[in-house]
């Protein structure tokens, strides 16, 4: 998943939240991390800090999850398995519990 291609489904999901009450609250950073996060402000063009942060979690969750996908597809290679190997033998799993509360 490419983190710029969701920057706009992220913004959708974050100007809905404005929406819901907030409470806030402050949190002491350097000076120079908040001009950081001023500059990105500026370039991802979002209207408050608490906005882009919401953005750079959001970034991060995703980040972390294609790492996990990655590494998953990786140990199946390892193991010679593809998604639909998977997929199939949990439909066999199932059919066999499913036939023993029939039974």
């Amino acid at each position: 998943m490419n983190l710029l291609n969701n920057r706009n489904i992220n913004l959708l999901i974050i100007q809905n939240l404005n929406t819901v009450f907030m409470e806030f609250t402050s949190i002491p950073i350097k000076n120079s991390t908040r001009e950081e996060l001023k500059k990105l402000q500026s370039i991802y063009k979002i209207k408050s800090l608490d906005e882009l942060l919401k953005v750079l979690i959001i970034d991060s969750k995703i980040k972390n999850l294609d790492k996990f996908s990655e590494a998953f597809k990786e140990q199946l290679k390892e193991k010679n398995l593809t998604l639909e190997d998977i997929v199939e033998s949990g439909e066999e799993i199932r059919k066999e519990i499913f036939k023993e509360k029939n039974d």
